[in-house]
């Protein structure tokens, strides 16, 4: 694994470009690039395809999923979601909102939620 930084999207691509054109040694083994939104995801696909003629084999996880992905790997078993994941955290910050409901510090988020007639 490797980290490449830049404050130019150019540069960084070209680079990925030179990557991608070194086979890996399984050929079914898809390549991963962690990007930062499934709208980067998108646009590296479509250029790397002008670039080199052909996007495939590449996955593009979110920095969260990929994390995630490593800790199961290292870890071992893991709960199928993470707890930061879109799916969970509502809920743990929903929790917490309401175990601090009587924190003087919360007092403008309970005037917010006052109004909350559906709980939404």
């Amino acid at each position: 694994m490797y980290l490449y930084q830049s404050n130019r999207l150019e540069n960084l691509f070209s680079f990925l470009c030179k990557i991608l054109a070194e086979p890996l040694s399984d050929p079914l083994t898809p390549e991963i690039i962690v990007v930062p939104n499934p709208g980067m995801a998108r646009w590296l696909t479509h250029r790397i395809a002008e670039e080199t003629g052909i996007a495939a084999n590449l996955e593009f996880p979110l920095p969260a999923s990929f994390i995630w992905q490593i800790f199961e790997n290292t870890l071992g078993e893991l709960p199928d979601l993470s707890p930061f994941s879109r799916e969970v955290l509502p809920w743990r910050i929903l929790r917490h909102l309401k175990k601090s409901a009587t924190d003087p510090a919360m007092a403008e988020i309970d005037q917010y939620l006052a109004d909350d007639s559906d709980g939404m």
